[in-house]
């Protein structure tokens, strides 16, 4: 053991613990104990603010379609209107995304449903949010012109067939 020491660069002796260290400014000792009314009362501002921090919860939710929102459409932006592979496979994904949010609408705001809390507008702010990411990918459809527009047809004719058959009777 006396050799594992010595070959050891640093070496530290922590001494005993002194018992006439001060505590440090805000600390106490005991615990304060706050009472306040009957146990019901308390049960009843608890449940309160368990209700206010469930609500704001589901408007956190209902709001964040908004910060993907402003990401896909960074990455659209960037990724320019040229056809190819990876400007394809960002706006199919900007498609995919929200319209797998607007179809599990209702299981995602379930266990705020279960709690009683009133999900209603959330849910029309999740629902738009993400209504307006399905808007923005079409939109950078129709710039990549993977949608037909008007000058897809201008100059058509139709054509006149060239054979044509008749039943037997």
């Amino acid at each position: 053991m006396r050799n594992t020491q010595k070959s050891r660069k640093w070496h530290i002796q922590v001494p005993h613990a002194q018992t006439n260290v001060e505590d440090p400014l805000g600390y106490t000792k005991t615990i304060p104990v706050i009472s306040s009314g009957s146990t019901a009362s308390k049960d009843a501002q608890s449940g309160a603010g368990n209700q206010q921090l469930q609500e704001k919860k589901a408007w956190e939710l209902a709001q964040s379609p908004f910060k993907t929102l402003l990401m896909t459409g960074f990455l659209m932006w960037m990724s320019g209107n040229q056809v190819n592979i990876f400007p394809i496979i960002i706006t199919v994904m900007a498609l995919i995304n929200p319209f797998k949010a607007l179809f599990s609408t209702n299981a995602v705001f379930k266990s705020f449903e279960e709690e009683g809390v009133a999900v209603t507008l959330p849910k029309l702010v999740y629902f738009g949010l993400n209504c307006v990411g399905v808007a923005l990918a079409v939109y950078k459809c129709n710039n990549m012109g993977l949608l037909p527009q008007q000058s897809d047809w201008a100059n058509t004719t139709p054509l006149e067939p060239q054979e044509f058959s008749v039943p037997i009777l």
